[in-house]
């Protein structure tokens, strides 16, 4: 026999962190919105209700390693509807001077940040390399949404930005590979480049062969985005265990349908919307991490602002690889995200 209260029908009131979710949503789209008509990217008003919000704000917010792993999903769509804007010829055509955008913003903070601590007497030289390492990478996350809400992924400048901050994430994991312990061995370096590597050619092959393999069997548009989609969370966990980063598989299947008719205008159209909520949730979870407390001393701060400016002056002079539009790539390209936040944690 059931008891009484198991036979009363369960309650349909929501509960307080429903509640808490619901304001968090509001709060993103709306702060988002008021920082887009200021003329910043709404990510920026993301962020800010993440900083305000999170556990070193007002500490608002529910379960937020549970925000965190729907962020990681925003982020992972967002990197492979990225990838759909980025077809195999495009993507020959702007690799090279996406390259070299990418190994200067990896090269460029790393050292400088390195040099400029290693001279300081509060910080050893290897605090200094680990911290420059902290700063080399751009975020991938931030460059693709950065792009999309400037109606620029579909240019060769938003695609050489794209590209290029996949890159940099690629270059800055293998940095981290290198610096991370006190002695590095030959697998520590050659597993995150040859992983990164066998990624990319796979990706390049099944970019080729995708487009001729559809166009004999014709599917669906909602089949093919499911397809890109079932690649995407393939290709991801593939990367991620055999050493390098998930996002590099993401970009890459995104790549592989860039191609087909009709499958990136379906995936903005069905996929976008709602993931556009898991884009918003991403960009406050890097409000989550950042210890506001600990950034108010003068020390932290003033070694905060040179690093900063540091950071921000080396990104910027990458878009001098750029010569068709040297002012915005470097901008860019300024962005930190995800990935930096794991180095620093890491190193």
């Amino acid at each position: 026999m059931l008891s009484a209260e198991a036979q009363e029908p369960q309650s349909n009131k929501m509960t307080p962190a429903a509640y808490a979710l619901a304001g968090l949503l509001a709060a993103l789209y709306l702060v988002g919105e008021a920082a887009r008509r200021c003329g910043a990217p709404a990510l920026v008003g993301e962020i800010i209700v993440g900083l305000v919000l999170g556990p070193y704000g007002f500490d608002v917010v529910p379960q937020t390693r549970a925000c965190t792993i729907a962020g990681e999903l925003g982020l992972a769509l967002l990197v492979l509807e990225g990838g759909l804007h980025v077809d195999l010829k495009t993507l020959r055509e702007v690799g090279g001077v996406a390259s070299r955008v990418a190994v200067a913003g990896t090269a460029l903070p790393a050292l400088a940040a390195w040099g400029l601590l290693a001279a300081l007497p509060a910080f050893t030289a290897r605090e200094g390399l680990l911290c420059g390492v902290a700063l080399s990478s751009t975020a991938i996350g931030m460059a693709a949404q950065l792009m999309t809400d400037l109606g620029l992924i579909e240019t060769e400048l938003g695609r050489v930005v794209v590209t290029a901050a996949m890159v940099d994430d690629v270059l800055s994991l293998v940095l981290l590979a290198v610096v991370r312990k006190s002695t590095t061995t030959f697998v520590d370096v050659a597993r995150p480049v040859g992983a990164s590597a066998a990624v990319v050619v796979a990706g390049v092959g099944l970019a080729a062969l995708t487009p001729r393999v559809l166009a004999r069997r014709p599917a669906p548009p909602d089949v093919l985005v499911a397809a890109a989609l079932a690649l995407g969370a393939g290709a991801a966990f593939a990367a991620d265990k055999a050493g390098s980063t998930p996002l590099l598989g993401c970009f890459a299947a995104g790549v592989c349908f860039a191609s087909v008719e009709g499958v990136a205008r379906r995936f903005d159209e069905v996929v976008v919307p709602p993931a556009s909520w898991l884009y918003r949730v991403f960009f406050a979870s890097i409000g989550f991490v950042v210890p506001l407390g600990k950034l108010a001393s003068a020390p932290a701060a003033l070694y905060g602002l040179l690093l900063s400016l540091v950071a921000v002056l080396t990104k910027v002079g990458t878009g001098l690889f750029y010569r068709e539009d040297p002012w915005k790539v470097g901008w860019a390209m300024v962005g930190r995200g995800e990935l930096g936040f794991v180095m620093a944690l890491e190193t």
